[in-house]
Formats: structure tokens, sequence, C-alpha cells
């Protein structure tokens, strides 16, 4: 005489749980995948960071040598400030920028302690939120530039300084052109659009304050 041995069906609150413990198992490996890629995202930014910075410093060092020899730039500062000033010139439609914080101490009494840089990486999303940078911050940073460079603009004329008022002048007046390619790239977003608006303004009065006073 056989017996037949059957075997238990799971109930179905028990296929439940072992479903929902799938569910969990795989939400947990993915959540840690992503934690790991974006480490690597990060890791891959500050590669990318060093490698810029060793460019930009070699190529920065040899400028500031020949500028600072030539006469032009008295300062470090009015070196940064004109460089930050060209790069405003440079942005093209649909161009984003990035600033670099420069680590100065306070008892240095720098006029400027930033970097403005154009960033066209392919980990511009990722650099951006590494550096928790937002445009209206962008925006900010770029109206403190204009606003030093018009104080030392100011500061030259008091030193009869012709070939750096001259210098600023003109590197205030090209900014112009990529304020106005960066309205394009954030069409938008009404604040900033307004943020650009007056700092052109200030730029126009600065324009007509030295040809007319």
């Amino acid at each position: 005489m056989s017996i037949a041995l059957g075997v238990k069906k799971p109930s179905t609150q028990q296929t439940l749980l072992f479903d929902d413990k799938d569910i969990k198992d795989k939400e947990l490996k993915e959540s840690i995948k992503e934690t790991k890629d974006l480490k690597e995202s990060i890791k891959e930014v500050k590669k990318e960071e060093k490698k810029e910075e060793k460019k930009e410093e070699s190529k920065e060092a040899k400028e500031k040598i020949n500028l600072l020899e030539s006469g032009i730039y008295n300062t470090h500062d009015d070196f940064l400030i004109l460089t930050n000033l060209s790069i405003l010139n440079k942005i093209q439609n649909n161009d984003k920028l990035v600033v670099y914080k420069n680590n100065f101490d306070k008892d240095n009494n720098k006029l400027i302690d930033f970097e403005i840089h154009i960033d066209d990486g392919y980990l511009r999303p990722i650099r951006r939120w590494y550096l928790s940078q937002s445009r209206s911050e962008t925006i900010d940073y770029i109206n403190r530039l204009i606003d030093i460079s018009i104080i030392q603009y100011n500061e030259q004329k008091k030193k009869n300084n012709k070939i750096a008022m001259n210098k600023y002048a003109s590197a205030l007046e090209n900014s112009k052109t990529g304020l106005n390619n960066l309205k394009i790239t954030y069409a938008d977003d009404r604040t900033i659009l307004s943020k650009i608006d007056l700092i052109i303004e200030k730029l126009e009065v600065f324009r007509f304050n030295i040809h007319n006073i």
C-alpha cells in the first residue's frame, strides 16, 4: 500500500511576505548600487578638477608673470578680477558657469576670493551638486565681481593710471556680451533674468559716467 506525500502550498499571506522581502532586497541592492555610482562620480569630479586646476595654475602663473612684468596689473587682485571679466565675455548661448572659491586668509584683505569658469564638462550636473551652487548664487557672484571691478576702476582713476583704467573699462563693456548670452541660457527663469538685467543696467550707468563725467 503506497501513500502519496503531498507538498503543502504556502498560504497567500506567506507568498506576499516572500514577495515583499524580494522587493525590499531588490530596493536595497539598487540603493547600494546608486550610492556606489555616486561615490564613483564624485571621484571622477575630483580627478577632473585636479587636472583642470593644474592646467589653469600653470597657465595662470605664466600669464601672471608676463602681465605683472608688463606693468599692466599692479596686484594679484587686478589680474584675477580682469580674468573673471574675460570669462564673462566668452560666455556663449546655453553656457553655464561654476564658481570656485579661493580659501584666502581673512587677514590678507583680498578684494576677490573666487574664480568664475565656464562649466562645459560632461560631469556638470554632478559638479554643481558637489559644490552646492545654485544659478542664483552664481549670478550673485557675477554682481559682486562687477561691483569690485567698478571700485577698482575708480581707484586706478585716483592714481591717474590710464592703462589700468582702459583695461577695466574695456573688460566691463565686453562682459555685457556674455551676460546677454547668459539670459538665453536662463530664459525660463524670470528671477534670474531680472538679476542679470540689473547688472547690465549697472554697466550701462558705468559706461555713461566714464564718458560724460
